[in-house]
């Protein structure tokens, strides 16, 4: 992930980043980083946690943390909630703080991707609360058309800054009836907008989503998301479209350990 796509803040009083990844549906948070942080002072449980990753599914025994008070630089004070892993079992693309679409939701964030970088906006600088009721882990999904050799077929598309560039399923490679992931896809977002995708493109390690449009893809095309509202903007020709985003329930699978 770029250093572009960090938020600095202080936590306890300590200058700290958070990666912005909307393809997270909880806040992870490395050990060694909350032990600095003093942020497992807020440990209000321990969870063990099924994980779906890129290429494999793996149980952690996590550390639940809440209400761990995070100032944003230049943006509002507000309440975490975050999941802690165990000491020395941090996978390797959690990146200290991972701000997840979670939070950015109820912050009413909206997160604007331009061709370097990508700017967040905060609705109000007043102090933002923990939910009470816990929020279902969600992704963030639009449908849209694959233009292939065969016909037109509906695919689900993911928002996922996290992820380096675009990324294909076998099912789609399959849809293009190809081997290798191609160069060009074309796509149709909505009525009468399609979508020409060029640069890298790459395989994915699982087929949970056909299409997932990384950060170097998001900013390449200046998308902008709101995600309290659900809705994502493209521009096109020098031209922004709004479009409906879905919001994906997504099962962590979590539960408490048997003592």
């Amino acid at each position: 992930m770029p250093d572009s796509h960090i938020l600095p803040v202080t936590i306890n009083g300590i200058g700290a980043v958070m990666y912005v990844d909307n393809g997270c549906t909880s806040c992870f948070i490395r050990y060694e980083r909350a032990q600095l942080l003093g942020m497992l002072w807020y440990m209000v449980d321990r969870l063990n946690v099924q994980l779906f990753m890129w290429s494999q599914v793996k149980i952690f025994h996590m550390y639940v943390v809440k209400n761990v008070p995070v100032q944003i630089k230049g943006g509002p004070l507000f309440l975490l909630n975050g999941l802690v892993f165990p000491k020395g079992e941090t996978p390797s693309h959690v990146l200290d703080i991972m701000l997840d679409n979670g939070t950015l939701r109820k912050l009413g964030v909206i997160q604007s991707f331009h061709r370097n970088h990508s700017t967040l906006y905060f609705p109000s600088n007043d102090l933002i609360y923990a939910s009470k009721k816990e929020d279902c882990p969600m992704q963030y999904v639009i449908k849209g058309y694959l233009s292939s050799p065969k016909v037109a077929t509906q695919v689900i598309i993911h928002m996922d800054s996290g992820a380096s560039t675009l990324f294909v399923s076998k099912r789609c490679m399959s849809l293009l009836n190809r081997t290798l992931p191609p160069r060009h896809i074309n796509m149709l977002i909505r009525n009468k907008l399609w979508l020409h995708t060029n640069g890298l493109i790459k395989l994915a390690g699982n087929n949970a989503h056909d299409i997932v449009f990384g950060y170097q893809f998001l900013s390449r095309n200046n998308f902008i998301l709101d995600y309290k509202n659900l809705k994502m903007y493209l521009k096109v020709n020098g031209q922004y479209y709004e479009s409906k985003l879905s919001a994906e329930l997504v099962a962590l699978n979590e539960g408490k350990e048997n003592k």
